[in-house]
């Protein structure tokens, strides 16, 4: 499948996003260094969010890992500048 964005532009930006969708993701289970002692009020700070929002931004970031792993696997690609 080829998405119509440019991929000079897509593939860095969703590079980008791949990084804080993985942050997002391991503040939300306390992994990484979130789960050493000095971060996990971080961790702790995330659960006091609100339950749509928490729910909204896994959501984003759940999305965003399966489009980047996608475009990994060559399942997607972008348009070429023109």
């Amino acid at each position: 499948m080829t998405l119509p964005f440019a991929a000079d532009i897509a593939t860095p930006l969703l590079l980008v996003l791949l990084v804080l969708s993985a942050t997002l993701l391991m503040l939300r289970l306390a992994l990484g260094p979130f789960a050493h002692i000095r971060f996990l009020h971080l961790h702790q700070a995330y659960l006091n969010w609100p339950g749509g929002l928490r729910l909204a931004l896994q959501s984003v970031a759940v999305c965003i890992i399966v489009i980047s792993v996608l475009h990994l696997l060559g399942g997607i690609t972008f348009s070429r500048p023109q």
